[in-house]
């Protein structure tokens, strides 16, 4: 809609740069360039969202701030993340999602509004309903949101933050790492909060000692630390370390009897253990009363039988099967 407002002269404008972007553009893409991005990127015009590719996405960035491109549209989520200065930032909603836009994330989308050396000001357009008036005013007169750090109430936060920096080579002793943990958000706020000065070392003491305990380490004759595989995978794959433990224990019991007549088995293998599903109870015997061969002899290999099913209905959950188990199972068959 954008680009067609313009007039053609736009497009004779830098138009030598606007043709090396889109033969950029269509290296990276193999050949191809999305239709909608090939007519617009001539009237300076791009849209920059989480289908481009990382290439594509810094192909555009540096063609806006090289002046090649005039105007870039994005999600109210990407325009709060991307440093990317421009004369006028125009908000369409003050929505993210369903909920009302925080003032942090305005701040942080209206603040991209003037180019720093190169012009005095920028300016900022919010578009709202009617019925949202109040609510802007209350979100422009707000003062900003207190951010308090999760690594003191989220102990596996701590453990990937522990596992990663070793991964990386930042740390590989006990004390580099309660270094680090001294420069954290978490112990400056706790440093105002008159805690005790050994919450770095009390917390990293505790959370190795955990790490331990379920063989996050290999044995090292230097006494450095130093990640097992199954560690070194579950930071690669950003995963938290119990979870890929359980992971690795499903795919070892699978790898043996694995269901390979349909993808259903290896969907469920690829479902987090963080997804959560609701059904109501009537759907759910409705769904597994009515399983077919290979869906009904996945639900058998999990220890999902008809006392399992009657125990759900019954009672809304399944004593002998975790939860996790049975929800992964509806799940993959969604």
């Amino acid at each position: 809609i954008i680009y067609k407002t313009i007039g053609r002269e736009e497009t004779q404008v830098k138009l030598k740069e606007k043709e090396e972007l889109y033969k950029a553009l269509k290296e990276e893409g193999d050949g191809k360039v999305c239709p909608l991005l090939s007519r617009s990127i001539l009237f300076g015009v791009a849209y920059h969202n989480s289908g481009l590719t990382n290439a594509e996405r810094k192909l555009l960035e540096e063609a806006f701030l090289d002046g090649i491109l005039k105007c870039i549209c994005c999600t109210s989520t990407l325009a709060a993340g991307v440093n990317l200065p421009a004369q006028r930032v125009i908000i369409t909603s003050p929505y993210v999602g369903r909920d009302f836009m925080k003032r942090s994330t305005y701040r942080q989308m209206v603040g991209r509004a003037g180019r720093a050396g190169l012009t005095e000001s920028g300016d900022s357009v919010l578009l709202c309903q009617e019925n949202d008036k109040e609510k802007i005013k209350v979100l422009l007169e707000s003062g900003i949101e207190h951010i308090d750090s999760c690594l003191g109430t989220e102990e596996n936060v701590v453990f990937s933050m522990i596992l990663s920096s070793i991964s990386t080579g930042c740390t590989s002793s006990q004390e580099q790492l309660v270094d680090l943990m001294k420069r954290t958000l978490f112990v400056q706020q706790a440093e105002k909060r008159n805690v005790e000065c050994t919450v770095a070392s009390d917390l990293i003491e505790s959370c190795l000692d955990k790490l331990r305990s379920i063989n996050a380490f290999d044995k090292s004759i230097d006494d450095k630390l130093k990640l097992t595989t199954i560690a070194k995978a579950a930071v690669t794959a950003n995963l938290d370390i119990l979870e890929a433990q359980k992971l690795y224990t499903e795919l070892l019991e699978a790898s043996s009897a694995l269901i390979l007549t349909n993808k259903l088995h290896l969907l469920y293998l690829a479902v987090p253990y963080t997804e959560c599903i609701t059904i109501d109870r009537q759907n759910v015997l409705d769904i597994m009363t009515n399983l077919q061969g290979d869906q009904q002899a996945l639900a058998n290999r999990l220890g999902l039988n008809e006392l399992c099913i009657s125990q759900f209905y019954s009672y809304g959950k399944i004593k002998n099967v975790s939860e996790s188990i049975w929800n992964k199972f509806l799940m993959s068959l969604i």
